[in-house]
């Protein structure tokens, strides 16, 4: 709930609490979009781009294509089903001509229906003016925000969070708790290997000591034993 209020009060986003994703980083939520939307499509980019951002779409079946910067963006994505809009790398725009643009893009995707993630990873930091609001509240259910801390405190405060359209915050809250799941089933796994690999190694040391062999017998029997 704090969070939903920060994110209104810093960058006018509008959603609520259970509409908000935290995660490590915007990959991560990325990976969370992916799975919550199931199937791949055609995802566009504005050069440069965002290359880890690309590699997680490409992981999970989209086609990717990165598109020369241009005023004339919205014409050319008439085939998008994902628009991927990172606010910080248009330095050269000024306010009314991102104004525009941000106007445009949430025009199309109310009109059009695909979805605009907006990557905001640094939106609040501006040292002239105040920060340009989303594009989020312009078309909250066409628009997913991604927000982060790592500019605003530390590079190493690995923590972003995502607004999600209403519809698509229970898919993607499944899929965190999917991903929780294998989570704990991998740690399990993990912890009965570790305890079988003790007590192998325990009844191997115990032998040896019984034995007397030396170093290197001992490491092939408990090899063997192992792997048994």
């Amino acid at each position: 709930r704090q969070l939903a209020a920060y994110a209104y009060r810093a960058r006018g986003v509008k959603c609520g609490a259970g509409e908000i994703i935290t995660a490590s980083g915007t990959q991560q939520l990325l990976s969370l979009l992916c799975r919550a939307l199931g199937g791949g499509g055609r995802a566009v980019l504005e050069s440069p781009g965002f290359e880890q951002g690309e590699r997680v779409l490409r992981d999970y079946g989209w086609e990717v294509s990165v598109v020369p910067e241009s005023p004339e963006t919205v014409s050319r994505l008439y085939e998008a089903d994902i628009f991927v809009e990172i606010a910080s790398k248009r330095p050269l725009s000024t306010l009314a001509q991102r104004t525009r643009r941000r106007g445009a893009l949430a025009e199309w995707a109310r009109e059009n229906g695909p979805l605009i993630v907006e990557d905001d990873y640094n939106g609040e930091l501006r040292y002239l003016a105040r920060p340009i609001p989303a594009m989020q509240p312009l078309a909250p259910e066409n628009v997913v925000y991604i927000g982060s801390f790592s500019q605003l405190l530390l590079p190493s405060v690995r923590v972003a969070y995502m607004a999600l359209p209403a519809r698509l915050a229970e898919s993607c809250a499944a899929a965190l708790s999917t991903t929780l799941r294998r989570l704990r089933r991998t740690r399990r796994t993990s912890q009965n290997q570790r305890t079988r690999k003790a007590v192998v190694l325990t009844a191997a040391i115990s032998q040896a000591t019984h034995d007397g062999i030396g170093f290197n017998s001992f490491f092939c029997r408990f090899h063997h034993w192992n792997q048994a």
